[in-house]
């Protein structure tokens, strides 16, 4: 009886570590895998095809949207003037851009990557996810390499490395 009794336990504290367990398992390959998003997508049509050859602008957000590798970055977020961690509404940013990709007065959205999509059938590439995180403003001061810009929306922190498409 004794034996059987701690069998029984033994199994009992093997299965509760299990169910302890697992959730932390599972929580670190979501991690892991938080760069690579996988999509499913309708059968492979020709329509279908052409759409996910271009991935131009696929939304799937009100904020968010799916681009091709070659989508036109004009600019990264390099710094802020007042040296903060993260950015909003009114605060003054450099971006890495000059004079041949910006002039005073232009707008542009800030963008955050967010990670690629892949087909969930063929493991194929269709894009990278970019979240909309807010607006700016460049200012008067465009130099060779650099400007500086001002943040007129934010929908989110804004942080260095935030990505900016020039144009509405």
């Amino acid at each position: 009886m004794r034996v059987k009794f701690g069998l029984m336990w033994m199994a009992a504290c093997v299965t509760g570590l299990l169910l302890c367990v697992a959730p932390l398992v599972r929580a670190q390959s979501d991690e892991s895998d938080a760069d690579d998003t996988t999509v499913s997508n309708a059968p492979d049509t020709p329509t279908n095809k052409a759409t996910d050859a271009q991935a131009i602008k696929r939304n799937t957000g009100a904020n968010t949207m799916v681009v091709a590798e070659d989508y036109r970055i004009d600019a990264k977020i390099i710094d802020n003037s007042d040296k903060k961690d993260l950015m909003s509404e009114g605060d003054m940013v450099f971006l890495n851009a000059g004079l041949d990709v910006v002039a005073p007065g232009m707008e542009g959205t800030i963008y955050r990557k967010e990670g690629k999509i892949k087909d969930k059938k063929t493991h194929q590439l269709l894009g990278t996810q970019l979240r909309r995180v807010g607006r700016l403003v460049i200012t008067d001061e465009v130099g060779e390499n650099v400007c500086t810009a001002r943040i007129t929306m934010s929908d989110d922190a804004i942080a260095v490395g935030d990505l900016v498409h020039m144009g509405k």
